[in-house]
């Protein structure tokens, strides 16, 4: 939600810049997210722009209808997040690219 919004996106970019400096994933986690309006579907966007540039990707686990609808219906396309159904295929699948 907005008000939440600047506060996420700094709890998160604090979280990578204290995290192993190899760090080539994060995931969010969708299913706690009953709605993003449009400044949290932005904020996400923004996030996808900053970590890539750090080669970084942004995957979320659950909600991938929901999101494709909440950014649909206001106008919001693109930003490459990868989808997950869950939190823990999340990072089995990603893990496993990574050894490979």
């Amino acid at each position: 939600m907005f008000f939440n919004a600047p506060y996420f996106k700094r709890e998160v970019m604090r979280a990578i810049d204290q995290s192993d400096p190899d760090l080539r994933h994060v995931v969010i986690d969708l299913l706690p997210a009953s709605a993003i309006d449009a400044t949290g579907i932005m904020t996400i966007l923004d996030l996808v722009t900053a970590l890539n540039a750090r080669g970084i990707s942004l995957s979320a686990a659950g909600r991938a209808t929901e999101w494709r609808l909440w950014a649909d219906k206001r106008g919001m396309v693109g930003g490459h997040i990868r989808f997950f159904p869950t939190l823990r295929q999340a990072v089995r699948e990603l893990a496993k690219g990574e050894l490979q």
